[in-house]
């Protein structure tokens, strides 16, 4: 295992905590949630070599599976449902967090990282509709609500993945080149948190969690296939144009 240097360390772990260079990344519960509690377990767990990157991917994805699975058969266990979404949402962030501070990050982390991503949400949106479809008398609208939910989050990341493919190579010696993600230029604390509010209320994937972990404990999962529906038609529309306006954008460039 690649241990972080005694005389390193604090600085790589503050560095986990700054904000992504471009504000497209930014999500509010990622900034100040997991982000934060991430940090904790950074400096409670980095020096052991049991725990690995692709363990915690894993764990995660372990939590996920163990939320859907109570939520599909005892809906009724609520707390024990939000406590499990709560430590998926943190192990998201905390797996790159851990990556990138022993500088460990790897091609095969990112892919088990999106494919347990991918499984886990086809799984939560399936029994959402399930849900709010038995909360209907078994009306099938909210499966189809579901799917199309499900398959725009799918769509929004493979469309941004594919385009950013295209960008040119970054030079190793630029800062964006770093194993440790460049920062964002420093910015007024209230103008930060008030991006993220906005932010907020586009739901992005780590942000899903939060609105689950409420609404499931509020009994609300009508209201919830919903929100998270919408916004997620929402956004893979959004990115369809600003993705494909930056394709052709650097068509132009290529000339």
């Amino acid at each position: 295992m690649a241990t972080v240097p005694p005389g390193e360390r604090d600085t790589r772990y503050r560095a986990s905590l700054r904000l992504p260079a471009a504000v497209e990344d930014w999500e509010f519960t990622s900034v100040l949630v997991s982000r934060p509690v991430g940090f904790v377990l950074l400096h409670a767990l980095e020096r052991f070599a049991v725990v690995t990157p692709n363990r915690i991917t894993l764990l995660g994805f372990g939590c996920f599976a163990g939320a859907i699975t109570l939520l599909h058969l005892a809906p009724q266990a609520t707390w024990a449902i939000a406590f499990l979404l709560f430590w998926r949402l943190i192990f998201d962030d905390f797996d790159g967090m851990l990556a990138r501070t022993r500088r460990t990050s790897s091609h095969f982390g990112s892919y088990l990282d999106k494919v347990t991503d991918v499984l886990g949400f086809f799984g939560f949106f399936t029994v959402l509709g399930l849900r709010a479809s038995a909360e209907a008398g078994g009306a099938l609208w909210p499966l189809v609500l579901s799917s199309a939910g499900v398959t725009a989050l799918v769509t929004t990341g493979y469309v941004k993945w594919v385009v950013r493919g295209m960008e040119p190579p970054v030079a190793p010696s630029s800062p964006a080149a770093s194993p440790v993600a460049s920062p964002s230029p420093p910015r007024p604390p209230v103008r930060v948190f008030l991006i993220l509010l906005v932010r907020l209320f586009g739901v992005n994937e780590c942000d899903i969690f939060l609105f689950s972990i409420v609404m499931i404990l509020l009994g609300l999962i009508t209201p919830l296939l919903w929100v998270l529906a919408v916004s997620q038609i929402g956004l893979c529309l959004a990115m369809i144009v600003k993705r494909g306006w930056r394709a052709r954008q650097l068509d132009r460039e290529r000339g």
